[in-house]
């Protein structure tokens, strides 16, 4: 008999792993009462009490978000294998010492390619996206994010077309003005509420010469082998929350090597015609190589009979 399996996807899309479970046999079932295994990402309140009791795996939340079990979410609860991109996320685990097995099965937001130099200057802007209440990781994100916008707006002519998509206006106007004034492209965004936000964003990706974001659209940027460089890292890695426990022994693997806040404008766009050492290192500890999805259930498979 097939063995059954509930997936919980967010919102970037978890695909690869779905697919590569209906590609193995197994088969997918809605019922929690039901199934024989579930996949998760960690974040999801509601699955809880099935977890204690039903073999669960978990799939990265986001590409930095091995932090997630140091002081942050819970570790009572047994977990098979929690599956990380890359060796960078393993060796942050190790670090705070994770009690459960962790496997490393590659990249599953997007194909992985090598860096590719570009020639133009139209820009993507992308900060970090509220969490669903509102408030973000750090209450001066926002104040952080438009600095770096006026940065922006500052060297204005460095660029071409210049979209920013972000949800965001609680800031003074008068920046949201200079910006429509200077032509930039201001699209709303909203992963919890767009359709097929991460399909949309590559699109975007793709059409840029240099994209400047952090956390997931920066590592996917990454990931493409576009040119990109993060912003607001201040006080640490903008995907280890503060209330983290230990992250002065691992942000350094977390932590983006080519940060806006620390380069001039033209370190910035030098990065669009030269491969970086230290961010193709970080890419492949944290991004690592394409998913693989053989692993992945050939890990499974040894919990599953």
């Amino acid at each position: 008999m097939s063995k059954r399996f509930y997936i919980a996807k967010n919102e970037d899309s978890d695909d690869m792993f779905h697919n590569a479970l209906l590609e193995a046999g197994y088969v997918e079932e809605q019922n929690l009462f039901k199934v024989d295994f579930i996949v998760h990402d960690a974040v999801h309140p509601r699955l809880e009490s099935f977890l204690r009791q039903t073999p669960n795996f978990v799939t990265p939340h986001a590409p930095q978000s091995s932090f997630l079990w140091d002081g942050i979410l819970r570790t009572d609860i047994p977990v098979c294998c929690n599956f990380v991109s890359g060796p960078g996320g393993k060796k942050v685990m190790e670090a705070y010492k994770y009690p459960y097995r962790v496997e490393v099965v590659g990249f599953n937001r997007c194909p992985v390619r090598d860096f590719t130099p570009t020639s133009g200057n139209d820009l993507l802007i992308v900060p970090s996206h509220s969490l669903q209440h509102g408030e973000y990781t750090y209450p001066d994100y926002i104040d952080w994010a438009v600095e770096t916008l006026r940065f922006i707006l500052k060297n204005r002519d460095a660029f071409g077309k210049i979209t920013l998509c972000w949800n965001e206006t609680r800031f003074d106007p008068a920046v949201m003005d200079e910006m429509r004034q200077k032509g930039f492209i201001i699209i709303p965004t909203n992963p919890y509420v767009d359709p097929d936000p991460l399909k949309n964003m590559i699109k975007r990706i793709e059409e840029a010469d240099l994209v400047l974001s952090c956390g997931t659209v920066g590592c996917v940027s990454v990931a493409m082998g576009k040119p990109t460089v993060f912003f607001s890292e201040r006080g640490g890695s903008r995907s280890t929350p503060k209330d983290a426990l230990h992250a002065f022994l691992y942000d350094h693997h977390l932590r983006f090597p080519a940060v806006a806040e620390n380069m001039t404008i033209e370190e910035i766009l030098a990065m669009r015609t030269r491969q970086n050492s230290k961010v193709e290192y970080w890419k492949q500890q944290i991004i690592g190589g394409p998913f693989n999805a053989r692993r992945f259930v050939e890990v499974v498979g040894e919990y599953i009979q």
